[in-house]
């Protein structure tokens, strides 16, 4: 009984510190762009992810849609939890059946790297299709390539955090284990 009542409210803390780490790296790390601004927020939902597996979604959309608040975008709050939920859920279930600790060869960059690359397109879809009906097509299409730079930068900085959590005390935390 001790360890599954250790195990939620270490899963709880996960959850509230990951919350607060996308949340600061959306609303505060961030380049304004026309439309709206380019952050490093989703590397935070994709090493949550690692960490959680697909209960990620739960930091992704406290985290994404509280930066939407701050930052006054509430108009995106609900399509931004929407689609940040959906990019923790799929980017964890795949990392939540991985190995651990997570292994640092090629071929496993490369498959995670593309699970990112796929959640972040789906980010840019998302978002493309709700400024197409909020604002106009040309805004959407203005819109756009920033989201496709915030997505690289994701993918990117998510993968440089994977050897980083590597070696961190909470390398072998699985919320699913």
């Amino acid at each position: 009984m001790r360890i599954n009542a250790a195990k939620k409210t270490e899963t709880i803390v996960m959850v509230a510190l990951f919350s607060a780490l996308i949340a600061v790296m959306t609303a505060f790390v961030k380049v304004p762009t026309p439309i709206g601004y380019i952050h490093i927020g989703d590397a935070f939902i994709f090493a949550g992810a690692m960490l959680l597996g697909p209960y990620a979604a739960i930091p992704a959309m406290i985290g994404s849609g509280l930066a939407d608040f701050i930052t006054g975008y509430f108009m995106y709050i609900p399509i931004t939890i929407l689609i940040k939920g959906l990019m923790g859920l799929l980017s964890g279930i795949v990392l939540g059946r991985k190995e651990r600790p997570l292994p640092l060869k090629f071929s496993f960059f490369l498959e995670i790297g593309l699970i990112f690359a796929l959640c972040e397109l789906i980010m840019t879809a998302g978002y493309f299709v709700f400024e197409m009906f909020f604002y106009d097509t040309a805004a959407a299409l203005g819109a756009a390539p920033f989201n496709l730079i915030q997505g690289a930068a994701g993918v990117i900085v998510g993968l440089v955090l994977i050897p980083v959590i590597r070696k961190l005390n909470i390398k072998n935390f699985k919320i699913n284990k």
